[in-house]
């Protein structure tokens, strides 16, 4: 691959920008995270950049509270479980209560598998 501005050399790497070749001699600018050939191409190389670092810190954070849902889910579906089950124990409606926790266990089982097949995905 030649240079895009310099036809008779040999393009040392790849502007990041837009994707031309460029020389060592002048039209390479070396950013720390990849070659820019002008300063419109390292403006735009450094908004990527930028976005790169803050999408990777809102991921990291994403990852902690990943299970997160499902245990409150399972927490308040066992507290509604046991609810219902002190209801039927005293003879009084225990549909509610009960109907309620199953819907919440349902919840807690959807979440765990989701977030355990999106935790897999993005290793």
């Amino acid at each position: 691959m030649q240079c895009y501005q310099h036809h008779d050399r040999a393009a040392v790497g790849v502007c990041r920008g837009c994707g031309k070749g460029v020389c060592a001699e002048g039209c390479a600018e070396d950013l720390g995270f990849g070659l820019s050939c002008s300063n419109d191409c390292s403006i735009r190389l450094g908004h990527v950049e930028a976005l790169n670092h803050k999408a990777g810190a809102a991921y990291s954070a994403g990852r902690r509270y990943l299970w997160l849902g499902p245990t409150l889910a399972a927490v308040l579906a066992a507290m509604f479980l046991y609810l219902g089950w002190i209801e039927y124990r005293n003879a009084r409606e225990y549909w509610f209560p009960a109907a309620f926790g199953l819907l919440l266990s349902l919840t807690a089982i959807v979440l765990f598998v989701r977030n355990r097949n999106w935790s897999r995905a993005i290793r």
